[in-house]
């Protein structure tokens, strides 16, 4: 990200740089995620730029005027999505859902772990039946797309910083 970068810049590069990054973790992961390397190449990369997007997305939320937050969605990061894959926006609004289930479940699944778990559960392709190795799993996947994008905004001078 540049210093100073605009907010549409940033969203207009966002689904370019999340394939990007998907695709360059994908054989640069770590031992820990080292079972997921016969998880088919295409569906690395659909589910975890979705995830990279998502918590791009979801870092975006409460730091700006909501009408502009609709109007970046609408009108940058969602034809994005739809133009590099036609279901990635449904994908992307699945794991919004995902992750706002798991927080109101007030169960022991911090963000990032559920976040690691929606990706499992799509690139394993059977439902929410993980073993105990899967999941533990789940936090390094998560963690791995929070670390990359959580702080996309951060640089743009339109966004509210953290506090």
């Amino acid at each position: 990200m540049r210093q100073g970068s605009s907010l549409i810049e940033q969203a207009e590069s966002l689904v370019p740089a999340a394939e990007i990054w998907a695709i360059t973790c994908h054989k640069a992961t770590d031992d820990e995620l080292s079972a997921l390397e016969q998880v088919p190449f295409k569906d690395w990369v659909f589910f975890v730029t979705v995830g990279g997007v998502c918590v791009a997305v979801s870092g975006l939320v409460g730091r700006i005027d909501d009408d502009l937050f609709r109007h970046i969605y609408t009108e940058v990061i969602e034809p994005a999505l739809t133009k590099w894959n036609p279901v990635a926006d449904a994908a992307l609004m699945d794991c919004r859902r995902f992750l706002h289930e798991a927080e109101q479940s007030g169960g022991d699944l911090t963000p990032v772990d559920a976040l690691g778990a929606w990706v499992l559960f799509n690139l394993l392709q059977r439902g929410r039946d993980l073993s105990a190795g899967e999941i533990q799993l789940t936090r390094p996947l998560g963690g791995l797309m929070a670390s990359a994008f959580a702080d996309w905004w951060d640089d743009c001078p339109e966004v509210q910083q953290r506090r």
